[in-house]
C-alpha cells in the first residue's frame, strides 16, 4: 500500500512541476531559441568545417552515438509518458514528429536552391527542428489533437 502512495506522491510532484513549467512557455521559448540559432548560423562566416578523420571513423563514431542516444531518449520518453498527463504528452510527441518532418522537407527544398542560398549548417538544421517542434506543438494546442 505504501508503494502505491509513494507512486501517487511522485506522480503528483511531477505533474505539479510540469504545470509549473507550463509547456506553452517552454515550447515558445524553445521556438525562439531555435530561431536565434538558425539566424546566428546564417551570419557565421565559417559555415563548414572539414573532417580530420576518414569516413569509416566518422561512421564508427556516429552509429554507436545514435544507438545510445536513441535508447536513452526512449527511456526518458517512457518516464515522461508515465508521469505527465496524456494530453500534454501527445502534444509534445506530435509536435516532435512535426518538427522532424518540417526539417526534412525544408532541407530537401533548400537543396533545390543550394547554389543561390548556400549550404545549411548543422545549427541551421537543429534550429529548424526546434522551430518545427515548437510550431507543431502550438498548432496541435490550438486546433486540438482529435481533428
Amino acid at each position: 500500500m505504501t508503494n502505491h502512495k509513494e507512486q501517487m506522491l511522485k506522480r503528483g510532484l511531477w505533474q505539479s512541476l510540469h504545470r509549473l513549467i507550463k509547456p506553452d512557455w517552454m515550447f515558445g521559448f524553445m521556438t525562439l531559441i531555435g530561431l536565434g540559432l538558425t539566424v546566428a548560423s546564417f551570419v557565421d562566416p565559417e559555415q563548414t568545417k572539414l573532417a580530420s578523420v576518414g569516413l569509416w571513423t566518422r561512421l564508427g563514431a556516429m552509429i554507436p552515438l545514435l544507438l545510445i542516444l536513441s535508447y536513452c531518449a526512449t527511456l526518458l520518453a517512457g518516464l515522461d509518458r508515465r508521469w505527465t498527463e496524456e494530453y500534454h504528452f501527445q502534444l509534445m510527441a506530435n509536435g516532435a514528429v512535426i518538427g522532424v518532418i518540417t526539417a526534412v522537407f525544408a532541407n530537401m527544398i533548400w537543396l533545390l536552391f543550394v547554389d543561390t542560398l548556400g549550404t545549411l549548417t548543422p545549427n541551421n538544421l537543429i534550429g529548424m527542428i526546434m522551430i518545427g517542434w515548437g510550431l507543431g506543438y502550438f498548432f496541435y494546442r490550438i486546433r486540438g489533437l482529435s481533428k
